[in-house]
This record gives C-alpha cells, structure tokens and sequence, in this order.
C-alpha cells in the first residue's frame, strides 16, 4: 500500500470506468463537496484549531501551537503509607496502600537511589514516606503527568487509645 490518500486511489480506479466517474462527478456536485489536497486540509485543521484555542486565549497565535501545549507543575507533600510490592535498582519502589486488589499503588522515585539502598528495605515491609506530589497541569488545567518523589521518611502515626 502507498501513501496516497483513498480519494487518489478512488480516482484512479474511476479512470477505466468513465460511466462510474461520471455518476461520482454528479454525485460530488450535488452534495457540494470538492476536491482538496493534504496542504488545504492541514490549514483548514490548524485554522480551526487555533479558533478552539481562541476561545480561551484571545490572542493566540498558529506559531505558538495554540498555547494549549503550555504546562505549569503544582507541588504539594504527602505521605505515603502502604507495603512495598516492588523494588528497582534505579531507585523505584511501588507502595501499595491497602490489601485489596485494587487499591491504590504509588510509583515512589528516589533521586539518589543508595538511599534506598541504605534502608534495607524488603518486599512486604511496610513503609511511611514523606514524598513530593507533583502534577503537570496543561493550560486548561488537565493533569498530564504525575510522579511522586522521595523526600524522607514520616513519622508513623500511633493508635488512638480506645476508651472501655
């Protein structure tokens, strides 16, 4: 197969059938449609685009891909509490929160992987780790990434004493 578009192929295959090329020509007329090539679909995309982006930025502009690809981070500590389902050399470990199968899991990443290295720590092992949350936002304020990392770890939080 090539890369030409159906309607080349389309036409091409019209071309020994004059009788067929006809009733699509009249057929083409009467529902007002037309031949484009790729350079006018690709503009007319990219005009329609940029109208989209207008509607939330006045003054966006085809070069600046519409502003819509701009990100900002957010950042924000939580605490992380759960047992280690697994363990990466490169400084990666999943906690999962609960027992259940589908609870939540975290993908922990640890900048300077010895430090984990330094606590030993083992599959099963329940952990209680202070780590940074951060979010890549879009302009329209959609998450497209997230990663949480290692800053150390928390204080594990003790029973509330029952009352008889």
């Amino acid at each position: 197969m090539t890369g030409d578009s159906w309607r080349e192929r389309r036409c091409a295959l019209l071309r020994d059938d004059p009788g067929e090329a006809e009733r699509v020509a009249r057929l083409l007329d009467r529902l007002g449609t037309e031949n484009r090539d790729d350079e006018e679909i690709e503009a007319e995309h990219r005009a329609s685009r940029l109208a989209a982006a207008q509607e939330y930025a006045p003054y966006a502009r085809l070069d600046e891909e519409l502003q819509l690809r701009e990100t900002k981070d957010r950042d924000q500590e939580i605490i992380i509490s759960g047992r280690i389902t697994e363990l990466r050399e490169s400084g990666l470990v999943k906690v999962k929160t609960g027992t259940a199968k589908n609870a939540p899991a975290y993908d922990v990443r640890f900048e300077k992987p010895e430090e984990l290295l330094r606590m030993r720590p083992g599959l099963g092992d329940n952990v209680h780790f202070r780590v940074r949350f951060r979010q890549q936002l879009d302009s329209m304020g959609i998450a497209r990434s997230t990663e949480y990392t290692y800053l150390g770890p928390a204080a594990e939080q003790t029973s509330l004493p029952l009352e008889p």
